[in-house]
C-alpha cells in the first residue's frame, strides 16, 4: 500500500525540540532541504528527530525502504555520504529525503516530504 502521510521515524528515533544545541545547524539543513526540492515538488513539510547512538544510517535506510516499498531514488538527488548523508525517493510527484548529520553533539534526522501536504 502506497505511503500517503509521512512515515513514522525509526524506532529509538526522539522528535527534537525547537531550541538546543542542534537548532542551528538543523534550521540550516532545513532550510537547504526546501530550497533544493521545493521547485521540484512544491510545498513540502519537515521533521527533525534525535537518533540513538546504536543507530547505523544503513538501519534508518533499511526503516524507511521498507516504509517506501515501490518508490524509487531520484537521479536529481543522489544519495550522500559522510558528514551529511542522505537519500530521496519518489513516487510520481510525492518525495521523501532523508537527511542525517551532526548538530551540537547530536545525530540529527531531519526528514521532508509532500507527502499529506495540501497546497
Amino acid at each position: 500500500m502506497p505511503a500517503t502521510l509521512m512515515p513514522s521515524p525509526p524506532a529509538g528515533a526522539q522528535a527534537l525540540a525547537p531550541t538546543g544545541p542542534h537548532e542551528t545547524r538543523t534550521d540550516l539543513q532545513v532550510a537547504d532541504l526546501y530550497a533544493r526540492y521545493g521547485p521540484h515538488f512544491g510545498r513540502l513539510q519537515s521533521a527533525s528527530y534525535s537518533l540513538p547512538a546504536d543507530l547505523a544510517w544503513a538501519d534508518v535506510e533499511a526503516h524507511y525502504d521498507q516504509a517506501l516499498r515501490g518508490w524509487k531514488a531520484d537521479a536529481r538527488f543522489p544519495p550522500r555520504s559522510g558528514k551529511l548523508a542522505s537519500r530521496t525517493w519518489v513516487k510520481g510527484r510525492q518525495v521523501l529525503v532523508i537527511e542525517q548529520f551532526d548538530a551540537g553533539g547530536t545525530r540529527v534526522l531531519v526528514v521532508g516530504s509532500n507527502l499529506g501536504v495540501r497546497d
